[in-house]
């Protein structure tokens, strides 16, 4: 399966509006939400693990029966707050998506490296 970026962007926006005195919301909770109605289970879940696997996010998941897969959407963590920083604002997301659409993908370090370097440049640091 493929990495959807702009996936990767919507699934840190909802988690950091989360309200963060409740333990975490489940996966029927989390894919109701707004921003995660327009992607199929299957993407959400994908890229949730990825994103756990890189250490950006904390979910607990467990497998039920029928390979039906649970999760409890925790929180994010400072690597993942970094990330969002990065890819945050509208106008920076989509040149950065413009530039990393130069090439047939990118990796997720790369796509931050992208949108820093966008920023800079809108900030005008370079």
């Amino acid at each position: 399966m493929k990495l959807n970026q702009d996936c990767i962007r919507d699934i840190l926006l909802t988690i950091e509006d989360m309200d963060y005195t409740m333990e975490g919301l489940t996966k029927e909770s989390f894919e109701k939400t707004d921003r995660m109605q327009k992607y199929d289970p299957i993407q959400i879940l994908y890229t949730l693990k990825r994103l756990y696997d890189a250490r950006f996010v904390e979910v607990a998941f467990a497998k039920g029966e029928a390979f039906y897969v649970f999760y409890i959407v925790h929180s994010m963590t400072y690597e993942g707050h970094q990330l969002l920083d990065s890819i945050r604002d509208e106008h920076i997301w989509l040149e950065t998506k413009k530039k990393a659409s130069k090439v047939s993908s990118v990796s997720i370090p790369v796509l931050q490296n992208i949108a820093t370097s966008v920023m800079k440049n809108y900030l005008g640091l370079d």
